[in-house]
């Protein structure tokens, strides 16, 4: 591989004309014969200045000049970066302004930051957008949205950077995270179930993130992980292996947006199957904890299948034997989470007992079976043999 690629295939490149650094990672893919299938493919990322600076760099060697990230950066004890292209590093973008202020005078200036498919459409934002962007209109408008979506839900203790990471900061990453589903090209559920839970907390929208999930489990009470959002980007790499785990996120994250805000009326919306037909999203859920109870191997265990949410952890169960310590914990939150929602409206108490018994009995299984030499193993594989395990 030439020297002027970074791990994984990365590069990272200044443009003095434009005040631009910007990098570009090789697209990802799991077998060699996808290589060539996606050499072609490009994508960016970017930061543009509108103000010069004085010193760059583009590359973490340069710029920590330690591979220890979270000590103090040379170029910041320099007061200066290297100006230096990247070789085999991880691409980062650094400017370094040298200002010398009078009291009263300010100094500001505005970084863009984004991705795109080709450099010249890099160009093209600089020379047709953020060249004559109202960066101040703009932040408004954000502080406004922000404002209407985060004010809901805030905390206040004795120590303020507490308060300001989770009324601030960690809202935000909910918001960039919901509004990009992750800058992801297909759907992982599990993905998708976390963020609206986080994002229910302070905006009723969530409900629409969690619909559109739910309407895509199975008759059988099923949810498939991975889903194909765009037809351009068909399902490859870890979206091809049967993931268990994506009907215990459906239940655990619906009924604890349910119980944390206490809207529970959303258990009563009307949603389809994937297959056609159509429940309440409370009958979707109890069809879910249904196909989770039988779904059961060894030790009363929840099956492995190709994985669950320890994403690496997917060969175990693919004889279709396994089974797996993090699911059937998973399914006994589900069917005790799912009890307090059922309860609150008033559902069927032969229901609700049946949840918490089975939530009960398989507790005990896991108990039993899965903690060994004072933990708990990841599971057992599927012959019989503990994996995850001290020895």
């Amino acid at each position: 591989m030439s020297l002027e690629f970074g791990p994984m295939g990365s590069i990272c490149r200044h443009d003095t004309d434009h005040n631009l650094i910007y990098s570009r990672v090789y697209p990802y893919h799991i077998k060699y014969s996808e290589w060539e299938t996606v050499s072609n493919q490009t994508n960016y990322c970017y930061y543009y200045s509108d103000t010069k600076y004085d010193s760059y760099d583009t590359g973490e060697r340069h710029f920590y000049d330690s591979d220890y990230v979270y000590d103090m950066p040379v170029a910041v004890k320099n007061k200066k970066c290297s100006n230096n292209a990247t070789a085999q590093d991880n691409p980062i973008a650094a400017f370094c302004y040298k200002v010398t202020l009078k009291p009263g005078e300010e100094f500001s200036y505005n970084l863009y930051g984004g991705g795109s498919i080709y450099k010249d459409q890099i160009i093209d934002r600089i020379d047709n957008i953020f060249s004559k962007f109202d960066v101040e209109a703009e932040l408004q408008k954000a502080k406004e949205y922000y404002d209407a979506n985060a004010s809901v839900f805030t905390v206040e203790t004795t120590h303020k950077e507490f308060d300001d990471y989770v009324n601030t900061w960690v809202k935000k990453q909910i918001l960039a995270m919901v509004l990009t589903n992750r800058c992801a090209k297909g759907t992982c559920v599990r993905n998708q179930l976390q963020d609206a839970l986080g994002y229910g907390l302070f905006n009723k929208d969530a409900e629409n993130y969690f619909s559109d999930v739910i309407s895509l489990q199975q008759t059988n009470g099923f949810l498939r992980q991975h889903h194909i959002v765009n037809n351009a980007y068909p399902i490859s790499g870890l979206g091809l292996l049967t993931m268990t785990d994506g009907t215990s996120w459906m239940v655990n994250c619906t009924a604890m947006y349910c119980n944390a805000t206490k809207n529970y009326d959303y258990l009563n919306v009307v949603l389809p199957y994937n297959e056609g037909g159509e429940a309440t999203v409370a009958e979707h859920l109890i069809l879910g904890c249904e196909y989770m109870w039988n779904d059961r191997g060894m030790y009363g265990l929840s099956l492995l299948g190709d994985g669950e949410w320890t994403d690496p952890i997917n060969g175990p169960g693919r004889g279709g034997k396994g089974v797996s310590t993090w699911t059937s914990m998973a399914t006994v939150y589900a069917f005790n989470n799912l009890a307090i929602a059922l309860e609150a409206i008033g559902y069927d108490n032969e229901v609700i007992s049946t949840l918490r018994e089975r939530a009960s009995e398989l507790k005990d299984n896991i108990n039993k079976a899965c903690y060994i030499d004072n933990q708990y193993v990841a599971g057992f594989n599927d012959d019989g043999i503990a994996y995850g395990a001290q020895s």
